[in-house]
């Protein structure tokens, strides 16, 4: 399962889980247009994360086993500083183009 884009701002967190160690099984995405929201998660659920990319992109949530592992309110995103002053994909960015295209979510 993969996460392909030409935009810099999509984070790329916790991918290589699902590809990696969860190789033997078929991954699952479930994209949202309504909501402008995806979950992808491998077959068997071992690890599952929901993407937010409603005016934003954010991780909000990243389930190993079971467990949440990372706390939704604050959510994952990336960021950058330049010349002192953070960027991030946390609010307020154009709405990111989203498909899925077999085991990827582009």
């Amino acid at each position: 399962m993969f996460l392909r884009t030409g935009n810099a701002a999509i984070p790329v967190i916790c991918l290589s889980l699902i590809t990696g160690s969860l190789a033997g099984a078929e991954p699952h995405i479930t994209l949202n247009p309504a909501t402008k929201s995806a979950t992808l998660t491998d077959a068997k659920h071992t690890i599952a994360m929901h993407l937010q990319f409603d005016g934003r992109c954010l991780v909000d949530s990243l389930k190993v086993l079971g467990r949440e592992v990372i706390v939704p309110r604050n959510g994952v995103c990336s960021a950058v500083k330049v010349k002192d002053v953070w960027h991030t994909t946390r609010e307020k960015i154009a709405s990111p183009q989203v498909r899925v295209e077999g085991d990827s979510l582009i």
